[in-house]
């Protein structure tokens, strides 16, 4: 069974969830809903996955709470999905840039658990800094998280402006 970090994003790609972190229409829901369907243990590619479409989830699950107010607990649990997920293969698989805001959407969800421990940083820094232009702005914010400073989600749209890998594999900028 593949990582659920993974599992997620493919599945995010397939139904069109928007990852939009400031979206009035619908508060990216889905991702909500999904969030809170991996904290409690479960994984996209498992029967025991609740429906996803936000009519199914509602039916099914409580309300949920907004960016910055769920429980650490939660935000670790949320975390602990990342570590040991492939980027190269989610870049082959998901649409460029959203695999990048999917991956905004964990970070902003597990902010106040990503300062404490870097959890999601760890996992991704190293594969981010091989998708970017050496040395470009990116790679050295990159380098920095490396070093111990905090991944925020709204330093992906540097590694967006600095993208390197071509879904082809060739090099080159991306904007």
């Amino acid at each position: 069974m593949q990582n659920r970090f993974e599992a997620l994003c493919e599945l995010a790609q397939r139904e069109s969830w928007c990852w939009n972190l400031r979206c009035t229409t619908c508060g990216h829901r889905d991702f909500r809903w999904g969030l809170a369907a991996l904290a409690a243990g479960l994984h996209p590619d498992h029967p025991s996955w609740p429906p996803t479409r936000f009519d199914d989830f509602g039916r099914i699950n409580t309300r949920l709470p907004l960016r910055g107010v769920w429980p650490t607990e939660v935000q670790e649990a949320i975390q602990a999905c990342v570590p040991g997920c492939d980027l190269h293969r989610v870049a082959l698989v998901v649409r460029f840039p959203d695999w990048l805001g999917y991956l905004g959407v964990f970070l902003a969800y597990t902010s106040k658990a990503e300062a404490a421990n870097h959890a999601i940083a760890d996992a991704v820094a190293p594969q981010l800094i091989a998708m970017v232009i050496p040395e470009s702005p990116a790679a050295l914010m990159l380098q920095g998280v490396q070093a111990g400073e905090v991944l925020y989600w709204r330093e992906l749209e540097l590694i967006k402006r600095n993208y390197a890998i071509q879904r082809g594999g060739q090099s080159g900028t991306s904007s």
